[in-house]
């Protein structure tokens, strides 16, 4: 069976991308997706030393998201003659990268 998506977490770090050039030529071979990921921290409230918040957690997901998904397009674009997708989900990075796994394969008919 080809693989239809190929996962790949990325936290944002230096270099980390190298890994891509081994993926994405693969991934053309057979016809598969890169679907890059990035998890971050679930955001709380930012509260001053006066008790007054400053900012909400919602508006700072909705930061953290278009920042992410920035970074992910950025990177995406980079992939020439590549399929790619990305996402940014918020979690605990292992449960949020098994999540996608998990969905990514009942999509696919395979149980993990």
């Amino acid at each position: 069976m080809t693989p239809k998506r190929i996962l790949v977490p990325l936290k944002g770090t230096a270099g980390e991308e190298a890994v891509l050039s081994a993926v994405a030529p693969a991934a053309r071979e057979v016809g598969a997706t890169l679907r890059l990921l990035h998890v971050a921290p679930v955001p709380h409230n930012l509260v001053s030393e006066s008790g007054r918040v400053v900012m909400y957690a919602d508006q700072e997901m909705g930061r953290l998201d278009a920042h992410w998904s920035a970074y992910l397009a950025g990177v995406a674009a980079t992939l020439h003659d590549s399929a790619v997708e990305y996402v940014v989900r918020f979690g605990d990075p292992v449960h949020e990268i098994v999540a996608e796994a998990e969905v990514e394969a009942s999509l696919a008919g395979v149980a993990l």
